[in-house]
């Protein structure tokens, strides 16, 4: 019998730090289908000092191996220059499957900013959300569907009693504005300026090099604001730590926000988030049962749910348990399982 092998291509940083959604996502994808078949071969966009390696194994593959499935796992600007290659080296697009990755393709789509008759005849087309589907759809696509973000779902911290002063906010993402960074940065001041001063907000994350001065002069004397530098959710301790703040805080509203990963690793540590409408955020966040969810660009709102939390008006020991219970929803042993693969036609 011929062995099953699928070309899995996306940004992977393979041998450094899974430091941003879109890696970490793509390292588990990648792992969680080799369970399934006989051989993956990784190649990794975004590791730039091996790029001509890489490119060269890309090729080899593409040539030898031309009964494998092709796993794209990237942004759209990424996708599209891949397909360039398949094309020319006559690769058909039924063997070929586009994982999106962020919540802007859609959109591309509709506004012509991508070639649309490069995707038509892919086998398929993985997107996160029922809102990108429906403007596929409407742009004539027929092979898309929708499968949710996901996590690997091993280890579920004890929850803590979320009610002892000082309350502790986080956040946890690429550290930038459109992230919604100075906003929260802008409500402290507020409720500090209101002479609410029981709360701390912990910032992680890998910041953005044109934001780092910003930064940095924003929270410089500040008492309740404070950059913490990593927090690596590879481990149990990494969770731990996470599990022992109260709320995380996602007001973000930058444009390639997909189905941010990181309010699944709120749930597994048992944080409601206060959240942004924006995307597919409320996808994952019930507004009042495992979270709150607010206004896009509004500090105010933003303020006056923090203040709902530290005046104990927003019972947040209740969402904490909800936002458990829901992660486990998207644990990627419950998602990509020998069914799904079979009914996508990667594996017999």
């Amino acid at each position: 019998m011929a062995k099953t092998r699928v070309i899995f291509i996306g940004s992977q940083n393979l041998g450094g730090l899974l430091d941003d959604g879109e890696t970490m996502k793509n390292h588990m994808l990648s792992n969680a289908i080799e369970k399934h078949v006989d051989i993956v071969t990784r190649i990794d966009v975004r590791n730039r000092p091996k790029r001509y390696y890489y490119l060269l194994k890309l090729l080899l593959n593409l040539l030898f191996f031309r009964d494998s499935k092709i796993v794209m796992s990237s942004s759209p600007m990424v996708a599209d220059s891949l397909l360039k290659v398949m094309k020319m080296l006559k690769w058909i697009g039924n063997n070929i499957y586009y994982w999106v990755i962020g919540g802007t393709f859609g959109k591309l789509i509709q506004e012509g900013k991508v070639e649309k008759t490069k995707y038509l005849d892919l086998h398929k087309i993985i997107v996160e959300g029922v809102s990108m589907k429906a403007q596929l759809e409407e742009a004539g696509f027929q092979n898309s569907m929708v499968l949710p973000n996901m996590k690997t779902i091993d280890y579920l911290p004890v929850l803590k009693e979320k009610n002892k002063k000082p309350i502790k906010f986080v956040f946890l993402s690429r550290v930038m504005p459109q992230k919604g960074v100075n906003y929260i940065i802008d409500a402290a001041h507020s409720l500090v300026e209101s002479g609410i001063n029981d709360f701390i907000v912990d910032i992680y994350g890998r910041i953005d090099p044109s934001y780092e001065t910003e930064l940095h002069s924003k929270i410089k004397e500040d008492k309740n604001v404070e950059y913490k530098g990593f927090l690596m959710l590879n481990e149990k301790n990494g969770y731990d730590t996470l599990a022992s703040y109260d709320v995380m805080l996602f007001p973000t509203y930058w444009h390639g926000e997909g189905f941010p990963g990181i309010i699944i690793d709120a749930f597994v540590a048992g944080l409601p988030v206060i959240a942004s409408n924006w995307n597919l955020n409320t996808s994952l966040i019930k507004d009042n049962s495992n979270g709150v969810i607010i206004p896009v660009h509004d500090v105010s709102a933003l303020a006056e749910a923090m203040k709902n939390v530290i005046s104990g008006k927003t019972n947040i020991n209740l969402m904490s348990k909800n936002a458990q219970k829901e992660a486990m929803r998207y644990d990627v042993n419950n998602v990509i399982t020998n069914d799904l693969l079979r009914d996508l036609e990667i594996i017999n």
